[in-house]
């Protein structure tokens, strides 16, 4: 919609985007209050919890969701919640669309079903936090947020001097389970915080000067590459905005470059920074993730199923890094998991809504006061550090980082909107959509986050009590929480390897069969399945899954020397020899594959199963 003029644009753009005329509700209005409070909370999702296996750290962003989407429907004013910027709607919904067609194209949602709904969620509460935008002044929004960054700060910087940090290489007791996940917060807050160095009040403004010496502590001993090159990388940006004269912002901006220049012109950073990248996983990582995108390169492999599908992309070479783990859960570039997920069309749907987010506040901000032009800027910054920091990582898939991505966009979107509304004569469905939207609303948070947050705390309940030794109350656990979420593929493998422990081998292929069809190249399946199915004196399928669990790692000596354990009794004995001598390549001292050659090599007798 256009504007004759400024005047009428800011008479406009001040008007409260749900307001009606009726008085408000005291109690509603408490509500969205609170609702805006929880934004400083978004540190708290930044904890121990968010590095560890589990789905009820993401409950705290569906109480979210709920309340947001109670409180719209209880305003009862569902037409006049509309913004004037059609295309940002709608390629949010295509971007969701092809989330979920994705999705629906492989016919399988075990792993992905969970994020399609994270991902409803926190679009939800992109437009919720645009409605709240103007709810709140500049100031008020800005000292929040040094509150709750501040808090944050604090406490990493005790757990810093008292060596309980993980980044000093100590975690006895940690609030922050994953430091490159709290990095990716700090950047993304670096420019709001900025802003607090105007404050007019010294007490703010020295609250503001406080904060950005414990960011810089908190920064300096985080040690993640990815978090350094989003800022280094995004202080150009930061320079050419926050200052004031051309020829000042031209100074700074060559000193900036300056201190980069000499910063990496030290031997030990440039050193350790070569090192860095010659000895990081990540690049095998990206060669599997093109494999994925070049098999299927229209929709992908579903959303949020790259850990299901990648272990056939894999490059082998991949465990002969230290760093290799059994199951790659995630790409390590935010851009090439969407488009491993989603194919093409989820990455041009993604940014075809940054286009439309991005023309439709450029072509607003310019009518907003100078101090509140910053705020904009300060968020798209914050946003744009947070994606540059994931194209080396994998924040973006934490739900505290989507929570933290999403909402910054949404107050961005309502901030320069101007709220307008519709005519309420117009809108006839409107007691239907209010069912409609609270039966989805009941329905997206009991099945999206209710039943895995409950699956979720059978399974911990399992994990120690099998830590503790008492296997029959770890597999009752186990059960139930399948019972409660099937999907839950973590506790479907863990329940399946207790089976194989306790030597329970029918019930253990039982299970395993379960998770190959859930997810046929998770973890360590195929070998593990291989060793029941040997037990079982299954040795054709006993050889097939081994076979395919050392073809994706051919670097594990355990995994050769079962096989050739299986290759051995089927009698196929050269074979088996030149996988037991592999396995000594890897492992001189491996006990089985020497006891099995020195027996060959003094008699006819033949060990036919590793100890």
């Amino acid at each position: 919609m256009q504007y004759a003029n400024k005047k009428m644009y800011l008479s406009n753009i001040t008007k409260h985007p749900i307001s009606n005329t009726q008085q408000k509700s005291e109690i509603l209005s408490w509500i969205e209050k609170l609702f805006f409070l929880s934004w400083i909370l978004i540190p708290c999702l930044y904890s121990e919890v968010t590095y560890t296996p589990t789905l009820g750290k993401n409950l705290g962003v569906g109480i979210l969701f709920f309340c947001a989407g109670g409180l719209f429907l209880a305003r009862g004013n569902l037409g006049r919640w509309k913004f004037p910027s059609l295309w940002v709607n709608v390629s949010l919904a295509l971007f969701l669309g092809v989330n979920f067609l994705s999705l629906w194209v492989r016919s399988t949602f075990y792993h992905g079903g969970s994020y399609f709904f994270e991902l409803t969620a926190v679009i939800f509460l992109f437009f919720a936090y645009a409605f709240l935008s103007k709810s709140f002044s500049r100031t008020v929004f800005l000292r929040f947020h040094l509150v709750g960054l501040l808090s944050v700060l604090l406490i990493g910087t005790v757990q810093i001097l008292f060596h309980l940090s993980p980044w000093t290489g100590n975690k006895p007791i940690s609030t922050f389970g994953n430091p490159n996940a709290f990095g990716a917060y700090l950047v993304a807050m670096l420019p709001l915080l900025l802003l607090e160095l105007r404050e007019d009040r010294k007490v703010w403004k020295a609250l503001g000067v406080l904060a950005l010496l414990l960011f810089v502590v908190n920064v300096s001993f985080i040690r993640s590459w990815a978090v350094i090159l989003s800022l280094a990388g995004a202080g150009f940006f930061l320079v050419f905005l926050f200052s004031g004269l051309s020829r000042r912002r031209v100074g700074i901006w060559l000193g900036y470059g300056a201190c980069l220049m000499i910063l990496f012109s030290i031997p030990f950073t440039r050193t350790s920074f070569i090192k860095q990248i010659s000895e990081d996983v990540r690049p095998m990582i990206w060669k599997g993730a093109a494999g994925m995108i070049r098999s299927s390169p229209v929709l992908g492999w579903g959303a949020g199923q790259f850990m299901i599908f990648y272990p056939p992309y894999r490059p082998p070479e991949y465990f002969a890094y230290p760093e290799s783990v059994d199951s790659t859960d995630h790409a390590h570039c935010e851009l090439l998991e969407l488009c491993a997920e989603t194919g093409l069309m989820g990455v041009l749907s993604f940014f075809f809504f940054v286009f439309a987010w991005l023309r439709f506040v450029f072509r607003r901000v310019r009518f907003l006061p100078k101090n509140d032009r910053t705020i904009v800027y300060a968020v798209l910054l914050g946003v744009l550090n947070l994606w540059i920091e994931n194209l080396l990582d994998v924040n973006l898939r934490f739900m505290s980082s989507a929570y933290l991505f999403w909402s910054l966009l949404g107050w961005g979107y309502g901030f320069v909107s101007p709220g307008i509304t519709l005519d309420e004569k117009k809108v006839i469905l409107k007691p239907f959509l209010r069912i409609l939207g609270a039966a989805l609303l009941v329905f997206f948070f009991h099945f999206g986050f209710i039943k895995p947050f409950l699956s979720d705390c059978y399974f911990k309940r399992a994990v120690f009590e099998k830590g503790e030794g008492r296997f029959e109350q770890a597999l009752l656990f186990y059960e139930k929480a399948l019972e409660v979420y099937p999907q839950h593929l973590e506790a479907q493998y863990r329940m399946a390897y207790l089976y194989g422990f306790l030597k329970r081998n029918e019930e253990a292929r039982n299970a395993y069969e379960k998770v190959l069809r859930m997810a046929p190249f998770f973890a360590s399946l195929h070998g593990n399945l291989g060793v029941v199915d040997a037990r079982l004196n299954r040795l054709e399928e006993a050889r097939r899954h081994l076979q395919i669990q050392v073809k994706m790692n051919p670097y594990d000596p355990e995994r050769l020397c079962e096989l050739a354990s299986v290759l051995l009794r089927m009698g196929k004995v050269s074979e088996g020899k030149i996988l037991l001598r592999r396995a000594l390549t890897f492992n001189p001292q491996h006990v089985f594959a020497l006891k099995v050659l020195k027996e060959f090599k003094n008699s006819d007798s033949v060990v036919m199963a590793p100890e």
